[in-house]
């Protein structure tokens, strides 16, 4: 099956908000909440570069050599927009389909 870039990045965004939402709902972490709107973008731009960058890391224990891979400055440009798309789908789905009044409308006099 062919994965189009779309879709990858759809699916990661919807996993990433889910968690994110899972965390906000948490009573173990009451620093994150529906109140905290700066701290919960900051946490989907970091889920967004996680799943996006592709820097990856082996270690050789047997000779203790650590390898690290993905270090080029067109991999790194490359992860970057791809973290970019991903954090604005991110938000999409956090404000647009996640939050309290979705499917509400805009308008101030929306009944």
């Amino acid at each position: 099956m062919v994965q189009s870039d779309a879709t990858a990045v759809i699916t990661a965004s919807g996993v990433s908000a889910w968690l994110i939402n899972l965390l906000k709902n948490s009573e173990k972490i009451p620093w994150i909440s529906n109140n905290t709107r700066t701290l919960n973008t900051a946490i989907s731009a970091m889920l967004a570069v996680a799943a996006s960058i592709g820097i990856g890391m082996t270690f050789d224990d047997t000779h203790g050599v650590l390898t690290i891979t993905g270090l080029t400055l067109t991999g790194l440009l490359t992860g970057l927009y791809a973290a970019l798309k991903s954090f604005v789908m991110n938000q999409l789905i956090l404000h647009g389909v996640l939050s309290n009044n979705a499917g509400q409308g805009t308008a101030k006099n929306n009944p």
